[in-house]
């Protein structure tokens, strides 16, 4: 594990790039295959929640592939569910630590927010219904939110690593979840230029299809459309961190 210099949060998304045009359609493939997982999901909160630990096993195998591209081999869509056959319930614990996590601190949030969070959160349009009482509460909510932060920046930061380090250097899930955790720390800087870069993507590609769906879908379309780059640049700033050249 290395602390690596600003530019490259830059570095990682270019070489993500490179790496999706050894095998554009690869990527493309795979992102409709997990788009049409996590629609099915949708169907009931059993099949999301399902899903949801089953995520990092998925992106096992999109490491795995990730890797094999980089040595130029061949990739068969069967691929992305290497995870299912090598190392599923490390894979699988990870999702369950994440799940578990933050259904937790939505928990804490809650109590801290009161009930005019939890009516905001179901029903957005309360805040216009009722200003005044949106108004009062608004510190609070402020505070609940902020706790939320608080606790849930860390979990994020200890799993977005995790399937990787699992998948390619065969780490055991308690120490998959402390090494994602203390390489983004110790790596904040670029990790942030690498998040600035994306999330301006992303809002450009939001207002492209806002233009001609509603919100909530111009958001998930968005998403998705960078999903292709996105995962191959998290294999290389995790090689870049963890060890290996940063490049595609």
């Amino acid at each position: 594990m290395r602390r690596v210099p600003i530019v490259n949060g830059w570095r990682w998304i270019v070489g993500g790039w490179r790496l999706f045009l050894r095998k554009p359609l690869t990527w493309i493939v795979f992102t409709g295959v997990m788009w049409v997982i996590v629609a099915a999901s949708g169907l009931h909160w059993m099949l999301a929640s399902l899903v949801a630990i089953l995520l990092p096993v998925f992106l096992a195998g999109w490491a795995r592939a990730c890797a094999a591209a980089e040595r130029g081999e061949s990739i068969p869509v069967t691929m992305l569910f290497d995870g299912f056959r090598h190392r599923p319930r490390d894979l699988v614990s990870i999702g369950s630590f994440n799940a578990v996590a933050n259904v937790l601190v939505l928990l804490i949030v809650f109590a801290i927010g009161g009930d005019t969070l939890a009516k905001l959160m179901s029903d957005p349009a309360a805040a216009s219904a009722h200003p005044e009482e949106v108004a009062d509460a608004l510190p609070q909510i402020m505070r609940a939110l902020l706790v939320g932060m608080l606790f849930g920046i860390p979990v994020a930061m200890s799993v977005w690593f995790a399937p990787f380090s699992i998948a390619l250097d065969q780490r055991r899930p308690l120490a998959a979840l402390l090494a994602s955790l203390r390489g983004m720390l110790i790596n904040t800087l670029p990790m942030f230029v690498y998040g600035l870069v994306f999330a301006g993507a992303g809002y450009g590609l939001y207002h492209l299809f806002a233009s001609v769906m509603e919100p909530p879908q111009a958001f998930t379309l968005a998403v998705w459309m960078m999903m292709p780059v996105l995962v191959p640049s998290v294999y290389v700033s995790y090689r870049d961190i963890f060890g290996g050249e940063v490049g595609g």
